[in-house]
């Protein structure tokens, strides 16, 4: 016949399975990190094209969201986490900012400039490109105050 569980051989089982589970939900979540992460850097690179887009059909960059709305009408005004999109130009560049967990950064395409602010929780990402479109991409690591190389 079967004989009884102790309470020790039971405890140890329910440590096991907590133990299992928490790697479990800790496996799953990195893919959704991951996947809001490319879903921003998408984002933000169909933004600076959809600027560039703009520059060239009215000849400034854009400085308002309606402007954005004539060459991008779906781009959202937040990411993926809930923080806003904020972009602004000068003479020479057109940018967007955004803040993103920190370490989430994936890679983006050729052609923009990157600087990262890191900042506890969240790391503050700005990406940019200028009118001088042959620029080779950048990728700058700040540790305190973000700026446009």
């Amino acid at each position: 016949m079967g004989r009884a569980v102790s309470l020790w051989e039971l405890s140890v089982g329910v440590v096991l399975a907590v133990v299992l589970a928490g790697a479990l939900v800790v496996s799953t979540g990195k893919p959704v990190a991951m996947a809001r992460s490319q879903r921003t850097c998408a984002d933000m690179e169909s933004f600076l094209a959809a600027g560039r887009q703009y520059d060239a059909m009215y000849g400034v960059w854009p400085s308002s969201w309606g402007d954005m709305d004539k060459v991008l009408p779906q781009m959202p005004r937040q990411n993926q986490w809930g923080r806003p999109y904020v972009f602004g130009s000068d003479q020479r560049r057109l940018w967007l900012e955004t803040d993103i967990p920190a370490g989430s950064l994936t890679a983006m395409a050729a052609g923009y400039s990157l600087v990262v602010q890191h900042g506890g929780t969240y790391d503050r990402i700005r990406v940019s490109v200028s009118r001088f479109y042959g620029q080779a991409a950048r990728l700058v690591y700040e540790k305190r105050n973000a700026h446009v190389p």
